[in-house]
């Protein structure tokens, strides 16, 4: 099952999304596949792709995430890959929780505003029918 979503947000901003898995699921992954900046200086707003996408976000199974939690995983968007470049930000979870909800937070870490898009893909055993 493959879940795609665009938010947009501001620094300071936290903004929260959670999804289910089943008694089957044996991995997730969440994929920040794109992050644009959104321009705020003219009334001919543009886009730009970031170079670096300002913000971070942390998964939890059961509850909300905390930052500082070992119950919590934590993915920081905000640096270079090992090219010099980005591409994308990606966090996989393997053995999560099963059969309940997980619960996702992001946080824009800078003083703009970013669309973001992301998916998640969760990953199972299909049922027999």
């Amino acid at each position: 099952m493959v879940y795609r979503h665009v938010l947009c947000a501001t620094k300071h901003s936290f903004l929260f999304f959670r999804f289910h898995t089943t008694e089957h699921t044996w991995q997730y992954s969440i994929s920040i596949i794109s992050c644009m900046q959104e321009s705020t200086h003219s009334s001919n707003a543009t886009n730009a792709t970031v170079g670096l996408c300002p913000m971070r976000f942390s998964s939890r199974g059961f509850g909300l995430p905390l930052w500082d939690s070992e119950n919590s995983n934590v993915q920081n968007c905000s640096h270079e890959d090992e090219g010099g470049g980005w591409d994308g930000c990606h966090l996989t979870i393997n053995a999560p929780a099963t059969n309940t909800w997980h619960y996702l937070e992001f946080e824009v870490t800078e003083p703009v505003v970013i669309a973001v898009e992301f998916v998640i893909s969760v990953k199972g055993k299909e049922r027999n029918v």
